[in-house]
């Protein structure tokens, strides 16, 4: 049985089971349940497989046996949310099922449940399910929460299908917080008292090392490659850019990097034009670029594995994630919970390939972040 639920934050919620709705069932209820379309607040994940991660961005009205019907399940469902839009009714502050009829919800779930019954009986579980189960789960408990910007509540809504390499876009109408502007910075503040920012060094170039096998420097990876390189009179930014332009272009050489850092280990993940990351993730890309794809992604899906993990931890704190930003996580931190942020650095720290090395920054608002000991 496939559990579809309807939940509108703390106002209502529901879940269509056997042909009903059944109005604010009972916890109990959903151990009937092991697969569903999506993930809800109101059931353990780790219990689920989710169809959603199957079909992806795909349009299941393919899947559905009766096409023009799913449409029109669709065309009624969309008609009452634009009148209740037209009537400025505030569908994330009302019950849904307050203001919908009831026999147009349950027809639009049946419709559903047929085309999602084929989504799991034809569609192969993917090879990196895992990995986007924890991303769906994640981000869609960022999406429920609510962040202050210019002095409104506000939703970050990824989008975990929108890069090629799996890395976290944000969808339209929401706060774009990976494109925020620094000047705006200055407008974001946490719902609780302060944000918390861990950041991986150089992660890119540690995860590299990592899929090698290799070593982990102690200290800041542009420092140590100065010091690798012997370079005099040269800045951390310029050491950078060095670095990076020799990394991506496969043409390049430097026989001292070549040393620690190796430029082909792509092609034990390279098979056919395809790079498989260490997550399962497979990506059809040209040879020249499959070193960035791999280091890319890979790194991505290990921000999103451990702040899952911290996700976890905070079950039940006032703490939260409050958003990702590419290698970093940032907390929304209650008072309360500040004797946890040495715990919660050291999962962030602690990867599949060891401890990465990682700076804390503490502050009031989104702008104004202090680098601290954590």
């Amino acid at each position: 049985m496939i559990l579809q639920t309807l939940d509108v934050r703390d106002n209502c919620r529901g879940a269509f089971y056997k042909n009903k709705l059944v109005i604010e069932p009972e916890p109990d209820f959903y151990r009937n349940f092991n697969i569903a379309w999506k993930h809800s607040k109101f059931f353990d994940d780790s219990s689920f497989t989710y169809l959603y991660l199957f079909a992806k961005e795909e349009d299941i009205e393919k899947y559905s046996p009766n096409p023009k019907q799913y449409r029109d399940c669709i065309a009624n469902i969309r008609a009452q949310e634009r009148a209740a839009s037209l009537a400025k009714i505030d569908l994330r502050g009302e019950c849904f099922f307050d203001l919908f009829p009831k026999s147009k919800l349950e027809k639009y779930f049946s419709c559903k449940l047929d085309a999602l019954e084929n989504v799991y009986a034809n569609v192969k579980k993917p090879s990196d399910y895992d990995i986007l189960h924890k991303a769906h789960v994640l981000c869609a408990t960022i999406r429920n929460q609510q962040i202050i910007f210019r002095n409104k509540r506000r939703n970050i809504n990824y989008n975990i299908f929108g890069t090629s390499t799996g890395r976290l876009s944000t969808r339209p109408k929401t706060l774009p917080i990976l494109n925020l502007k620094k000047e705006d910075r200055q407008h974001l503040y946490p719902s609780n008292d302060l944000f918390v920012e861990f950041d991986y060094n150089a992660a890119e170039i540690r995860m590299l090392l990592a899929l090698a096998n290799s070593k982990q420097p102690d200290e800041d990876i542009h420092n140590f490659n100065m010091q690798v390189l012997k370079l005099k009179d040269t800045t951390r930014q310029q050491a950078k850019e060095r670095f990076f332009a020799w990394l991506y272009n496969p043409e390049a050489k430097d026989s001292k990097l070549e040393k620690i850092y190796n430029k082909n280990i792509y092609r034990d993940y390279y098979v056919d034009g395809v790079i498989k990351t260490p997550f399962g993730r497979e990506m059809i890309v040209e040879e020249k670029k499959a070193l960035n794809y791999l280091t890319q992604s890979t790194t991505s899906d290990m921000v999103i594995e451990n702040s899952y993990k911290i996700q976890k931890f905070l079950k039940s704190r006032e703490s939260k994630i409050a958003f990702l930003l590419h290698d970093s996580i940032i907390l929304d931190v209650s008072r309360d919970d500040v004797a946890l942020l040495s715990e919660v650095k050291q999962i962030f720290e602690k990867t599949r390939w060891g401890s990465f090395l990682t700076s804390s920054k503490i502050g009031r608002n989104f702008l104004e972040m202090k680098e601290v000991e954590i």
